[in-house]
Formats: C-alpha cells, structure tokens, sequence
C-alpha cells in the first residue's frame, strides 16, 4: 500500500465526499474508545466528513484503502480516526484523541511517497 500524508502531498485529485457515513466500529476500536490516555471516547454511529481533516491517505493502484481523518471533538481535544471507506458503513479501525495544540512535528517522511 502507497502511504500519502498531508504535509508531504495527498494523491492528485484526492478529496473526501462531502457527506455524513455510518460507522461500523471494529473489536480493536471499540477497546481504544475505553484506553485512550486523555479518557473514553464515544461510539459515534456516524461521522460527518466534511468536518474532518485528512491527515493520511493509503492507495492500492487507484483504490482508496484507509483514510485518517483529524476532526474537532471538545476545548482540548481533536479526535483522530483511521477508517476503511466502504460504499455502505466505513469502518473504524482504531480511533485516539489528540490534544489541540498538538501538531506532530515528527513525521518520518520515510514512509510516505513523495
């Protein structure tokens, strides 16, 4: 799978549609939602997308295989999915918060395509 981030450069013509979709919560995110260091974290049964962030985009030839997606959640803190898009319900396959102010400077750019 070909990994993409925002600060290096999603895939040409990459956007996320521009509507609310059905989560369908794994085994593993539903136990991150009661493990997450800054406290639990909701089920949320849907997600609007037009109000998130993409933050990481992995490709298959031409197949969009997993998006991570930064989204606001509360005063302190964003909320970060990593979700298999699907026609019908997409998939969380783990979920964590993340404070704010917290930009992730540390990027290995290795793993990314350029």
């Amino acid at each position: 799978m070909n990994l993409y981030h925002v600060d290096i450069g999603l895939p040409e013509g990459f956007a996320l549609p521009a509507r609310i979709v059905n989560l369908y919560w794994t085994r593993h995110a539903t136990n991150a939602r009661y493990t997450d260091r800054y406290g639990n974290i909701p089920e949320l049964p849907v997600l609007d997308l037009s109000a998130c962030n993409v933050i990481e985009v992995g490709l298959e030839g031409k197949r969009v295989r997993k998006v991570v997606v930064r989204t606001p959640f509360d005063t302190f803190n964003d909320l970060v999915l990593v979700l298999i898009p699907d026609a019908g319900a997409w998939t969380v396959k783990t979920v964590w918060f993340n404070e704010c102010n917290d930009t992730h400077k540390t990027l290995d750019r290795s793993r990314y395509v350029c």
